[in-house]
């Protein structure tokens, strides 16, 4: 299966990237970039083939995959999932999927009508601070 990553974001390159690249189902990963934001080196980690794009406009035009995880700032997760559910794509946004509840309600539409995924992604369970607070003495009174 190929992905296409729509956002280069931190909690994308910290959280989920290191993920996809143990997922055997996974053959290659597709990333767009923000078109002002510099490439690192990061995704040059993992051992899955990557393609990367500049932009997320030409990405979506150009991807033939079936799936989709949004990780753009907030305000933008609707719009740009908006447009992967329309090509007929399965969809994952990070939290908060949307802004308001109305743009929710119409990308569960599109999603229905279309009969694919719309996903919300929470990843807080991974995240360091969890195994802290599990190894704390807090943890013993919950």
């Amino acid at each position: 299966m190929e992905l296409l990553i729509i956002g280069y974001s931190n909690l994308f390159k910290n959280r989920i990237l290191p993920i996809l690249d143990e997922l055997d189902f996974i053959d290659s990963i597709s990333i767009a970039k923000y078109s002002k934001q510099d490439w690192d080196d990061v995704y040059k980690n993992i051992n899955k083939p990557v393609k990367l794009y500049e932009d997320y406009q030409t990405a979506l035009q150009q991807f033939n995959g079936n799936i989709a995880y949004i990780s753009t700032t907030n305000h933008s997760h609707y719009e740009w999932a908006k447009r992967t559910l329309l090509r007929g794509i399965n969809t994952i946004i990070d939290k908060p999927a949307t802004i308001r509840l109305e743009e929710t309600q119409e990308l569960i539409e599109i999603a229905k009508e279309k009969n694919i995924l719309l996903s919300e992604s929470v990843v807080y369970l991974y995240h360091p601070q969890i195994k802290v607070l599990n190894n704390s003495t807090f943890a013993s009174f919950i």
